[in-house]
């Protein structure tokens, strides 16, 4: 059965698309099987991984959409992007509605749950959209670990509380660990001292602000192995790795 990670934010912009590709591509060069999901309504991950792909132009007749109605099943929609070298289930369009079906329809959890579950990838990575709905806690609910960005604006702590209340208002046990993602090396110290007077648990891996980053979102492409940002989402996924064998 594959390892879930989902990364969770309630608000946008705080790079959980980034982290999503990097760890992908990090879990890949560790010769790990990954999928993404994309769960955004913004479909950034989405036009990212499939920019190069030559049917990108058809993801709206196969996607997380069509799986979610039943006109498809989640393994019958999973793209390949030899690119960044994991695979993706992508989104078209608002996903909003997945967050009204899982309300309606109670079957439907269970369905797309299971056929998650059961694909033949050593790891999927869930790119969560930045709300407190039926569809982050989907995420949470079938996870085995939730993810936190915190970037140098301290007030987004006071959103990973509102994530954590949420998640335990469901009494679900998935641990949410913050991560430090696009910050300076002056502040670590400072942010890290800042999560522990919240009582919040955070990586010991460090996302450094990088142009390399910036640029290979930009021009949706990978970042580079040889760079050393990529050693930032090695370092994570080697803590990921270790976290839930």
């Amino acid at each position: 059965m594959p390892k879930i990670v989902c990364i969770i934010s309630n608000k946008g912009g705080c790079s959980k698309t980034t982290i999503s590709t990097g760890l992908g591509q990090a879990f890949v060069s560790f010769g790990n099987s990954v999928v993404l999901v994309d769960l955004d309504n913004n479909n950034n991950l989405s036009d990212i991984s499939l920019h190069s792909h030559p049917d990108s132009n058809t993801v709206h007749k196969r996607n997380l959409t069509t799986a979610i109605s039943g006109a498809h099943a989640i393994d019958e929609v999973i793209w390949k992007t030899a690119l960044h070298g994991f695979d993706i289930i992508p989104t078209h369009g608002i996903i909003n509605d997945f967050s009204f079906k899982l309300n309606m329809d109670p079957s439907l959890e269970i369905r797309i749950s299971e056929e998650l579950k059961s694909l033949n990838y050593d790891y999927i990575i869930l790119d969560v959209n930045p709300l407190l709905n039926e569809t982050t806690r989907f995420a949470l609910k079938y996870s085995n670990l939730g993810i936190a960005p915190l970037e140098e604006d301290t007030q987004n702590l006071d959103g990973i509380n509102d994530l954590i209340n949420f998640r335990n208002s469901f009494k679900i046990r998935t641990p949410i660990k913050v991560l430090p993602s696009n910050i300076s090396k002056a502040k670590e110290d400072f942010l890290k001292s800042m999560v522990l007077g919240r009582g919040l648990t955070s990586f010991e891996t460090v996302i450094y602000t990088n142009s390399s980053i910036k640029t290979a979102k930009n021009l949706r492409q990978p970042i580079s192995y040889k760079n050393e940002a990529f050693s930032y989402f090695t370092s994570l996924a080697k803590e990921i790795i270790n976290e839930i064998k």
